[in-house]
């Protein structure tokens, strides 16, 4: 009693690519969010063990997102997710999207918002 057990799907060596997690874990949450669900990808780890640079790719977030049109080459998740998005999006002008994010970070039990 009182026991929580918890399960995961995978682990990725330390010769994975983003594209590789991308594809593998977050590619079919954000087809679900595509159809009208929620979802969330959620990193977890030691400090130091890549988090931010698996979500965010090399150097900013800006720089990402401007490393030209295959965001697979300097890019992260979070950038592969907004790419599949919008090009879902592209594909259905017959149709109102409202697309709503967060990114937050917890540290030491502490939340902070990402994008203030």
């Amino acid at each position: 009693h009182g026991r929580s057990f918890f399960t995961y799907d995978r682990t990725f060596g330390e010769k994975s690519t983003t594209k590789e997690v991308y594809e593998d874990v977050a590619k079919g949450i954000v087809q679900s969010v595509s159809n009208g669900l929620n979802g969330t990808i959620f990193a977890y780890g030691q400090t130091s063990s890549g988090k931010t640079y698996t979500m965010q790719g090399s150097g900013s977030l800006l720089e990402g997102a401007t490393s030209g049109q295959d965001v697979t080459e300097n890019g992260g998740i979070v950038h592969m997710a907004a790419q599949d998005i919008f090009n879902h999006i592209e594909k259905d002008p017959e149709r109102d999207f409202l697309v709503r994010v967060s990114f937050i970070e917890i540290y030491n039990e502490e939340v902070r918002d990402l994008l203030v």
